[in-house]
């Protein structure tokens, strides 16, 4: 099992599994992390290739499990500039951070989609 502090969700890392918590530091943040939460659950509804898929997410946020990446990109290159690229095209929600990109195998998916930006 490994754990990740985010800015708004705490995650924990457990077999195939990404458990993602809203973070109690402040009521903005838990209120920011729930809101995460709950985009993410709206968009996993579009089914889309290129975002992780999310296994569970409870009606008002607090809880979101969603498959867990092999690995995550840690440097901006020119495919991963492509890849955010086509998430903006097909209307998906993106940051342009390479630590939001799952890496599945060969496939690459965003695991990070809880800010509404598209």
């Amino acid at each position: 099992m490994e754990y990740k502090c985010g800015a708004t969700r705490n995650v924990w890392l457990i077999d195939k599994y990404a458990i993602k918590i809203p973070r109690a530091r402040s009521w903005r943040t838990f209120l920011n992390g729930l809101l995460a939460n709950l985009t993410e659950r709206e968009f996993s509804t579009m089914h889309s290739p290129m975002l992780a898929d999310v296994k569970y997410s409870d009606p008002i946020g607090l809880v979101l499990i969603m498959e867990r990446a092999d690995r995550v990109l840690k440097y901006t290159t020119k495919s991963s500039n492509e890849f955010f690229r086509c998430c903006e095209a097909a209307g998906l929600p993106t940051d342009w951070n390479p630590w939001n990109i799952g890496v599945f195998g060969r496939q690459w998916k965003l695991i990070d989609f809880g800010t509404k930006q598209a």
